[in-house]
């Protein structure tokens, strides 16, 4: 396969050492990552490729093809239902500007208010059931909380350093575990349950995926860059994690690089992101300067409808300037094209069964589930 990817400006690279790539260069001299060698490799190893097309790629099944295009067709097609959140007031329907969201089976949906450190629950018509937590180091309090999930009666909640476990009772939420994490897993900032195993964001290049499961000793498996200092090796070794049917699937932030593993660590596929807009990242002697725009970023992997892996990458151009572009892919083969493109934020945080919930434009942050025609869903995939 032939690919192109988004280039920095001359500009910024004129003078740049280019490092062993092209043979080494002074010791004041950054050095620009991803070498071009880092980006050929994912290219040739690549076995699927994610299509910047609202179409599916040439190389996907007629079958396949098929199902993706309905299955897109049903997201898009969605109708608009209830609105969550309030305009004004003090209480916990009042979100900030950062929120994850998890949709349950009984129709309910649960909200991680990440700057105001709580889990808010609504019932299937927007109002509030319970709520817990708030800034702060107490048993039923959070310090800068990243990602959650939930599991039945069980909320698992990441947040500086650690993995707290709440359970329902017949009053609400009780703190019922605290898991630490190793020095590695002190940056991770996703996770996701799959069974009785917990997989999170390690940091470091020798191992991207760190698997906890009680009373057994952590798997460490993926492949992260491998090129330059430690501080570039990690810096671009990061990324999210999500736990799909039977797959683990690992994104690279600044990389067009996916992963799909077994739950043992198997590697199943790799894709690529055919259209990425290359970020450059600059090793100095004794710094790093992150990739600055044009590039693009991954914000998000979530679990989609049947077996549809949705990503969602932020691609800023300049200071003023960022879209948003949603990916759906086959979590079986990481084949996928583009779901949709927009400059206004209406990101899909989460769905189950019909339902998806979206970011809902406007001056304040709010939610808005909607609805897919169950009869307009392809038939599961084998």
């Amino acid at each position: 396969m032939t690919l192109r990817f988004g280039r920095a400006p001359l500009s910024y690279l004129a003078g740049v050492c280019l490092g062993v790539a092209f043979g080494g260069c002074a010791d004041s001299s950054p050095v620009i990552h991803p070498l071009p060698a880092a980006l050929a490799d994912l290219e040739r190893l690549a076995t699927a490729v994610i299509s910047p097309d609202t179409v599916p790629p040439p190389t996907m099944g007629r079958d396949a093809a098929t199902r993706w295009v309905a299955m897109r067709r049903a997201i898009l097609d969605a109708r608009p239902g209830v609105i969550i959140g309030a305009l004004e007031g003090d209480g916990p329907d009042v979100l900030s500007s950062w929120n994850l969201a998890s949709l349950g089976r009984a129709g309910e949906l649960y909200v991680l208010d990440a700057m105001a450190a709580r889990v808010v629950v609504f019932d299937s018509v927007g109002g509030v059931t319970t709520w817990f937590g708030r800034v702060g180091d107490g048993p039923m309090e959070l310090r800068d909380p990243t990602d959650f999930v939930v599991a039945q009666d069980s909320i698992l909640i990441l947040h500086d350093g650690g993995i707290k476990v709440f359970e329902r009772g017949s009053s609400g939420y009780e703190l019922q575990a605290t898991l630490d994490l190793d020095a590695d897993l002190v940056l991770a900032s996703s996770f996701c349950r799959a069974g009785a195993s917990i997989f999170l964001n390690a940091d470091g290049s020798a191992a991207t995926i760190r698997a906890l499961r009680p009373g057994e000793a952590p798997n460490r498996f993926g492949q992260g860059y491998e090129y330059g200092s430690a501080d570039a090796r990690n810096a671009l070794s990061r990324g999210s994690v999500g736990c799909m049917d039977g797959v683990v699937v690992y994104g690279s932030q600044y990389l067009p690089a996916l992963y799909g593993y077994t739950p043992s660590g198997e590697l199943v596929w790799s894709a690529i992101l055919s259209d990425h807009l290359q970020g450059y990242l600059l090793q100095h002697p004794n710094a790093i300067r992150f990739p600055t725009p044009p590039r693009d970023a991954l914000k998000s992997i979530e679990k989609g409808p049947d077996r549809y892996v949705l990503l969602a990458y932020s691609r800023r151009y300049d200071q003023t300037r960022t879209i948003t572009r949603t990916y759906l892919v086959d979590a079986a083969t990481g084949e996928g094209a583009l779901l949709e493109q927009s400059e206004r934020r209406q990101d899909i945080l989460a769905v189950h069964g019909t339902r998806l919930v979206r970011w809902l434009p406007g001056e304040y942050p709010r939610l808005r589930i909607w609805h897919m025609d169950p009869t307009t869903l392809p038939m599961p995939g084998p």
